[in-house]
């Protein structure tokens, strides 16, 4: 996969969303990490490709720490197949 860059925003029906969940239809603005070049819809990637965010060590503990609460069963199984996809012990 590619490094798309990070999410700067998310957005449903023209709203601003903190947060969207598995499965939810819903747009996001991607900026690029600095010193790389943007990567465009339709030449790097397309709407057949699937989209995931890059978790590590560090993010899964700050979201136990401080967001279990929000956290529900279904957002722990996704982190569960994003620690196999990424290797995370």
């Amino acid at each position: 996969g590619i490094n798309l860059g990070r999410i700067d925003g998310i957005q449903k029906n023209g709203k601003p969303l903190d947060i969207a969940r598995k499965g939810s239809e819903v747009c996001i603005k991607i900026v690029s990490m600095p010193g790389e070049a943007p990567k465009a819809y339709g030449r790097h990637f397309d709407k057949d490709d699937i989209l995931m965010s890059k978790v590590s060590r560090e993010s899964i503990d700050i979201l136990k720490a401080y967001f279990r609460e929000e956290m529900q069963e279904k957002d722990w199984k996704l982190i569960i197949e994003l620690k196999k996809i990424f290797g995370i012990i």
